[in-house]
């Protein structure tokens, strides 16, 4: 019994998706950890100006509760986007390996169809030895089917 081509390619394809899903779940939860990481920094940064040129003198003190309640608010925004990529790799995974193990069992399944409907046609015609001597005459001296 052997696999079709696609039933190969699809279930590689699967493979290498489960590859970068991996990939893509350590991205984002690096990224989370980097978000998470960065508090003191960005909540300095935003008290002090950050470096802005275009920021007017009035608008360089900014309170450090205001500066948390953005660090925060852009910090969630990050978070729920990359934990929204994960669920959604995830899902698409699980989706396709499970797509290839379901072709894989509907291919496997015609193929041992496919293999029994030929040993029935092949038995149907005499051309089996089962039961049959090697001129063509049953083993029991009669010619013809058995």
């Amino acid at each position: 019994m052997t696999l079709s081509k696609d039933a190969k390619l699809l279930r590689i394809y699967a493979i290498l998706y489960d590859v970068f899903v991996a990939i893509i779940i350590f991205d984002s939860i690096t990224n989370i950890i980097a978000i998470l990481a960065s508090k003191s920094t960005s909540v300095n940064n935003c008290i002090s100006g950050g470096g802005q040129s275009n920021v007017s003198p009035s608008n360089n003190n900014n309170s450090a509760s205001e500066c948390e309640k953005r660090y925060w608010l852009f910090a969630a925004i990050l978070i729920i986007f990359n934990l929204l990529i994960i669920f959604l790799v995830i899902h698409f995974a699980l989706v396709i390996s499970a797509y290839a193990a379901n072709r894989k069992a509907k291919e496997m399944k015609a193929a041992l169809v496919h293999e029994i409907t030929e040993s029935n046609i092949s038995s149907a015609h005499g051309t089996s030895t089962h039961g049959t001597s090697t001129h063509g005459t049953s083993t029991y001296g009669f010619a013809g089917k058995t």
